[in-house]
């Protein structure tokens, strides 16, 4: 008895040092386990592309995307959820590209709106985990929030948080210098000295970038700088004018698109993700149907609380509606009908509209025009 126990304490012993040894292994090489992740499409809308490679496909519930795909939206919008349950909307009219995936001990989500519209919805994340949102010319580093970002093409982007904190600084693309080079030491100065300036949005904050900011960085980028001497009490002064941050306030549609971000089940998500190693698993619907399923109970959800929330507010007369949603727009359909009211927000092909009749669904193909004020929005050609 003795002797076995002796042998169970040495055993024990031995487990302690092996598992000690790799620890102090790893964190010598500074190694991680972490592998290239993948996002899914859990809602796909209108007129939407995926570039791939060289290739050109539309995206359905279901479909696969990996790092580098990039999402192209002309009248459509895409949905899209990670592995952590973060989910991004990708508006009307937008470019963006998956930067980078990764999965392990250390989560990293990075994508690169070119133009367009964000809504972005993340959990809250881990220490050592990160999510960035890239434009040409700014990152917007976040820890679990609501936000959106708002980027027309060659202008500076707009970044407003509704839930949480968003850290936005300047963008710098690695040039090629000489190392060792004065010019090398200039520009990493100038970099390392420009990165640690970034403003902090929180609730209800928004960006207030200067078009300085965004010439600033194009001139860096190009290396148009490098060779300047670097006085950072003026670089200073002029980073604390060209990156500011204002209050705003959110307007009932924005707060309804947000709501009706929803995500789906993340044990879906996995084995939608764990489906796609496996090639035989790549006809087999089942999985995308039951996406698209509980996406549609949850959207249910979401919308009903939306039309219950809306009613509350007892808006019966042109004036109130007009009022409370700082618009009145006629909504003209295929039968005849006129609906005057306010257009809360729109899920897939279908319109939710505050009208004085009440809240109304509109099938969009029945909407022949949109009235507002004395502009016209034509929905679909006339016959």
């Amino acid at each position: 008895m003795k002797h076995t126990k002796t042998l169970f304490l040495a055993l024990l012993i031995a487990i302690s040092l092996l598992t000690l040894q790799c620890s102090k292994i790893k964190q010598i090489l500074g190694q991680e386990s972490t592998q290239e992740s993948k996002v899914v499409v859990i809602f796909a809308n209108g007129d939407v592309n995926i570039l791939r490679a060289n290739e050109k496909f539309k995206p359905k519930v279901g479909t696969i995307l990996d790092s580098k795909d990039i999402i192209m939206t002309e009248s459509g919008s895409l949905d899209i959820q990670n592995k952590n349950g973060d989910l991004i909307r990708v508006k009307s009219y937008s470019k963006l590209s998956i930067a980078s995936l990764e999965e392990g001990e250390s989560s990293k989500t990075t994508v690169d709106i070119q133009w367009g519209e964000l809504v972005v919805k993340t959990k809250k994340l881990k220490s050592n985990s990160e999510f960035k949102v890239l434009t040409p010319t700014t990152v917007a580093g976040v820890r679990g929030t609501i936000f959106t970002v708002e980027l027309e093409k060659d202008k500076i982007p707009k970044v407003k948080v509704f839930e949480g904190s968003v850290a936005v600084g300047a963008r710098f693309q690695p040039i090629n210098i000489e190392k060792g080079s004065i010019d090398d030491q200039s520009y990493e100065e100038m970099i390392s000295f420009l990165e640690k300036n970034e403003v902090i949005l929180g609730e209800m904050e928004e960006s207030n970038l200067s078009p300085k900011l965004q010439e600033l960085v194009i001139l860096i980028n190009n290396r148009q700088l490098v060779n300047q001497d670097i006085q950072k009490t003026e670089l200073t002064k002029q980073m604390e004018d060209m990156m500011d941050k204002e209050t705003f306030l959110s307007s009932p549609q924005k707060q309804a698109e947000i709501d009706t971000l929803v995500g789906t089940e993340s044990a879906l998500v996995d084995k939608a993700l764990e489906s796609s190693k496996n090639p035989e698993s790549v006809n087999d619907s089942s999985i995308s149907e039951a996406i698209a399923q509980d996406h549609k109970k949850n959207l249910g959800v979401a919308v009903t609380n939306l039309e219950a929330n809306a009613e509350k507010q007892n808006l019966k007369s042109k004036a109130d509606i007009q009022k409370f949603y700082s618009v009145l727009e006629i909504v003209n359909t295929s039968d005849g009908n006129h609906y005057s009211g306010a257009i809360i927000t729109q899920v897939g092909g279908t319109i939710i509209l505050h009208s004085t009749e009440g809240i109304k669904k509109l099938n969009l193909d029945e909407v022949e025009s949109v009235d507002y004020k004395s502009l016209q929005l034509n929905t679909k050609a006339k016959k």
